[in-house]
């Protein structure tokens, strides 16, 4: 597999996702809580399978750019790269 691979579960703090030379994915949910911030940047790529989502009580910041958006997509897409080296 080529990303980073996120555990279920909650934050458990403020958190900044950076890496956009991979995609995240992610084995389940992943909770926000309130006084919590996730940060997303420019260009970051956020794959989910059927039924995973972001269940958010805080707050998500993300600002992508014309050139560097920041895309929330589904596991089965190779936008960010073949993430599953199935060339589909």
């Amino acid at each position: 597999v080529n990303a980073l691979f996120v555990a279920s579960g909650s934050l458990g703090g403020d958190r900044v996702w950076d890496v956009t030379s991979l995609p995240y994915i992610f084995g389940g949910s992943i909770s926000i809580q309130g006084g919590q911030t996730l940060t997303l940047a420019p260009g970051v790529v956020l794959k989910f399978s059927d039924g995973q989502f972001l269940d958010v009580n805080g707050r998500v910041l993300a600002e992508g750019t014309l050139t560097r958006p920041i895309v929330l997509t589904s596991r089965e897409d190779d936008i960010g790269g073949d993430t599953f080296n199935d060339a589909g």
